[in-house]
């Protein structure tokens, strides 16, 4: 990989090493040297201790003392909570657009970014991960709560670790776009009650699946709107 511009090194360090954890290319439990990340970036090792410690702040990797840096294994209780703060957060978010003035026009931007994510189903991991956050981060702004969105955001870092232990094939299932569009119609229905039972049962059911799959790798994940087999 070629060398990296002296403009921004920690930031550009950062979002490379972010890219390759959230795509699995670092693996949950990887050890990160920073004698091989200077060599193979052609850095400094001080900035490569600057790019480690924030992605240690962000949730991304652990530090041990005299051990080292290793990409973060969230546990399945760590899966649990993120999925039940999601459900809140994304809850209420949902809940404050369907009460809005302007609800209509915001389930239909909502529904067009499902149009989107069903046109990138054959596109790189990483760029439907980013698709599915689109829609998310949008229903969080949508809320027209700042703090909610703020939240959600720093959330979102931990959702990289999930997505980097487990990999392609368990997490893309969970991304389809019709589980998205039980987003919206739920949102249209405009019943505050029907809305968080909604999304409660959508994060319980990919925390449920993401967990089986970490116990067993073998296992197929399905989306919440994915008809049961035969």
């Amino acid at each position: 990989m070629s060398a990296l511009e002296r403009r921004t090194l920690r930031e550009q360090l950062v979002d490379m090493l972010r890219a390759e954890i959230a795509s699995g290319a670092l693996g949950a439990g990887r050890p990160l040297v920073e004698t091989a990340l200077s060599a193979r970036f052609q850095v400094s090792r001080g900035t490569v201790r600057e790019a480690l410690r924030e992605l240690h702040e962000q949730g991304l990797v652990v530090q041990q003392p005299r051990t080292g840096t290793f990409v973060r294994q969230l546990s399945a209780d760590e899966v649990t909570g993120i999925y039940d703060v999601r459900a809140a957060l994304e809850g209420r978010a949902a809940m404050a657009i369907a009460r809005s003035r302007q609800w209509e026009e915001r389930a239909d931007r909502l529904e067009h970014l499902v149009d989107v994510m069903h046109r990138a189903r054959h596109e790189p991991f990483l760029e439907r991960i980013r698709v599915d956050l689109d829609f998310h981060r949008a229903m969080c702004r949508l809320s027209g709560n700042e703090t909610l969105a703020r939240s959600w955001e720093h959330l979102m870092t931990q959702m990289v670790s999930v997505h980097s232990g487990l990999g392609e094939s368990l997490v893309l299932p969970l991304m389809s776009a019709d589980d998205h569009l039980v987003f919206v119609d739920a949102i249209r229905s405009r019943d505050a009650a029907f809305i968080q039972r909604t999304i409660d049962r959508v994060m319980a059911h990919s925390a449920t699946q993401l967990i089986a799959a970490m116990h067993d790798p073998d296992r197929e994940t399905t989306g919440y709107a994915t008809p049961p087999g035969p």
